[in-house]
């Protein structure tokens, strides 16, 4: 099966990570030329794309498809293009077209965000002086929208406390993405999209991202559309979700799960970016991804074992741990939770670990039990990078892509570049070259980029290859490990894209 992937934009997590996922599970999958993706903030060319994609439709079966790629150039360049909706939506018209040549096609869309941060970089440019102001916004039009006392006169209040200018361009991209959002349910009605998530980027219970999902809840309902479209807290894993449904729709398939957890309440947990509680939440991607969770008595069933790591009382931070107040709380038995997955992985199921105790990062102490007790190699999938959904979403797509591969070297690949990036870097070797550069500007590193992508090295390809040293490769003998020197795929310390490839050797 060849399918044609066209990711939100360029980054490790929304381009190398789904084609780690496809290369697990052996399957072929096209991404465009350069030219045709986003660089930074600037769009992709879309009349190379769209002919691309037609191009290409006669030798594929199906299509993975970011609709803020197709329609606007990508996904940050969506919050930052000057694009009339009325043309956004018209660009939809190559879904047509490739469904007219035999193309099924998933697709995905984001409801924009309202930045926690002031970001103008990823962001608009007045972000950096009127995101609180739009923050605040937000929260009073939702109230006002569900009739709260007194949130007509406070949303009056921040009104007058944002430039007009800016307060109706901040508007205008929310409705040029609800235009397309709708106008892509249509064509799930007329069967042109086979099928639809949009998932909530950067979320909260309220604000305009809820309001959103109300209106756009609404009109699936109307339309009858609940098997086709999920609508969830998620973003950039979203092209690994769905590449994972495909292989199980394609293999008429609904794999059975068991989720094993360090002893805490996930009905309770809360998450730093998304509105909805951990156990909910997993659910949610369960559900996203195409699995099912066994029953009683179902253990010879099992297909995959989820090991969720799990804060004690609330997701915290990666930057900040250990974080006995909210993370690691008496409650919350870790060696516990790691012996279990030594006895599963000892006892032959295939056991994917998704580590959410902590945003932005691998839990540190997590990483280092799993690696004294447990044989890594034998661990199917791992994941901890960025929101809970990130994670979420990317483990189990990984999970998925195991059940139909046969070679072990790309899941050990995968397996590695994901602990390179989710632990060593993210976990470590970031807080100290922000430390090494005296906390640089977090949204545009300027001239410290050339450095801080040294300091990353120096640091980071040393833990690499001491990690493959003592955990990988005593039980990979065959084996030899390559690494390409990292890279800050941006100017800032938020992400670092890591390649390694394992070759005969040893």
């Amino acid at each position: 099966m060849t399918v044609l992937f066209v990711p939100p934009d360029t980054r490790p997590h929304t381009l190398d990570l789904p084609l780690q996922l496809a290369r697990i599970a052996g399957l072929e999958v096209c991404t465009p030329p350069a030219p045709c993706l986003p660089r930074l903030n600037e769009p992709g060319d879309l009349k190379a794309l769209h002919g691309w994609l037609l191009d290409l439709a006669p030798e594929a079966t199906a299509a993975v498809l970011s609709l803020e790629t197709l329609t606007l150039g990508g996904l940050i360049p969506s919050r930052r293009v000057e694009v009339p909706a009325e043309e956004a939506v018209r660009r939809l018209g190559v879904l047509e077209a490739l469904r007219a040549r035999g193309v099924r096609i998933y697709a995905h869309a984001t409801i924009p965000r309202v930045a926690t941060g002031d970001d103008p970089f990823e962001e608009r440019p007045y972000y950096a002086c009127s995101g609180p102001q739009l923050r605040s916004y937000s929260l009073w039009a939702d109230r006002a929208s569900r009739k709260e006392p007194g949130a007509i006169e406070r949303l009056e209040e921040a009104k007058r406390a944002i430039p007009p200018e800016v307060l109706a361009d901040f508007l205008s991209i929310r409705e040029r993405s609800r235009a397309v959002h709708l106008a892509a349910l249509e064509r799930v009605n007329r069967g042109i999209i086979g099928r639809l998530h949009l998932t909530l980027d950067d979320t909260a219970p309220e604000g305009l991202s809820a309001v959103d999902r109300r209106l756009l809840s609404e009109r699936v309902r109307a339309l009858g559309l609940e098997d086709r479209v999920r609508i969830y807290p998620g973003a950039d894993e979203v092209p690994c979700t769905l590449l994972a449904r495909l292989l199980l729709d394609e293999a008429a398939r609904r794999p059975r799960v068991r989720v094993l957890s360090p002893g805490v309440d996930l009905e309770r947990i809360p998450t730093r970016y998304e509105d909805e509680p951990l156990g909910r939440f997993l659910r949610s991607h369960l559900e996203a991804v195409g699995l099912l969770e066994a029953g009683p008595g179902e253990e010879e069933e099992l297909d995959l074992l989820v090991a969720l790591n799990a804060p004690g009382r609330a997701q915290g931070e990666a930057a900040h741990q250990p974080d006995p107040e909210q993370v690691d709380t008496p409650e919350r038995d870790l060696e516990a939770f790691v012996d279990r997955i030594g006895e599963s992985v000892r006892a032959g199921y295939r056991v994917v670990v998704l580590d959410v105790a902590y945003a932005n990062g691998s839990d540190d102490r997590l990483v280092r039990l799993l690696l004294s007790r447990v044989d890594p190699t034998r661990i199917a999938a791992y994941a901890g990078w960025n929101t809970a959904g990130n994670t979420l979403g990317s483990g189990l797509g990984l999970g998925v892509a195991t059940l139909s591969g046969t070679d072990r070297v790309p899941r050990l690949e995968a397996l590695l570049v994901r602990l390179a990036e989710d632990w060593l870097y993210q976990a470590q070797v970031r807080q100290e070259v922000d430390q090494a550069l005296e906390h640089p500007d977090p949204y545009d590193l300027g001239p410290l980029w050339p450095r801080a992508q040294e300091e990353v090295r120096k640091r980071l390809v040393p833990r690499i290859q001491a990690l493959w040293r003592e955990h990988f490769a005593p039980r990979l003998s065959s084996l030899a490990l390559a690494v390409d020197p990292p890279e800050l795929f941006w100017p800032r310390l938020h992400g670092v894209r890591v390649r390694v490839r394992l070759v005969p050797g040893g």
